[in-house]
């Protein structure tokens, strides 16, 4: 993803091809922050105008915003996928689409500091979701029915990456 929307490559990088169609608007580009595979569907979350759905490894795309509701939740900071779930992380809060991106609804209980909901960045690991937010990281164990902040011990800053290995987890700010 970029911000001239989407490109693929078959040769390993050898080369890129522009896989577009659907995704741009009228005289204009795309831009794209985010980009996850559920399957054979692939998601891609843009910087204003929400979650678009490939099911045809990118040749053709379609919007998949239903329940974005505002236009900040157009903008998409971070897309996770967890157990054939999608998570969408964005300027007023996480999102959760049991459909497939074909309804999108605000999962925010015990997020950040309640009047500022931000998900930077999201992570899967195991069982749990991480939540990289603009004061600290935040977890779930329920699919983001409760979220629980879990930043004890760094300063609750804006957290816009995260990520793990069989050593632990890192977080960049």
């Amino acid at each position: 993803g970029t911000n001239y929307g989407i490109f693929r490559s078959t040769n390993s990088g050898a080369s890129w091809t522009a896989v577009n169609n659907g995704l741009t608007p009228t005289g204009g580009f795309v831009g794209v922050s985010a980009i996850a595979v559920n399957g054979t569907n692939i998601f891609a979350g843009t910087i204003g105008h929400g979650i678009f759905l490939s099911t045809d490894n990118g040749n053709s795309w379609i919007a998949v915003n239903s329940g974005l509701s505002t236009n900040s939740a157009l903008v998409i900071n971070a897309l996770e996928v967890k157990d054939g779930n999608i998570f969408a992380g964005t300027p007023v809060g996480a999102f959760i689409s049991f459909t497939n991106g074909g309804n999108w609804v605000t999962i925010n209980t015990g997020l950040s500091n309640n009047t500022d909901y931000e998900v930077n960045s999201l992570l899967v690991e195991g069982s749990d979701i991480y939540a990289g937010t603009n004061y600290g990281v935040y977890t779930t164990s329920n699919n983001g029915l409760a979220w629980s902040q879990c930043s004890s011990g760094m300063p609750l800053e804006r957290i816009i990456s995260l990520g793990s290995n069989t050593q632990g987890f890192c977080v960049g700010s």
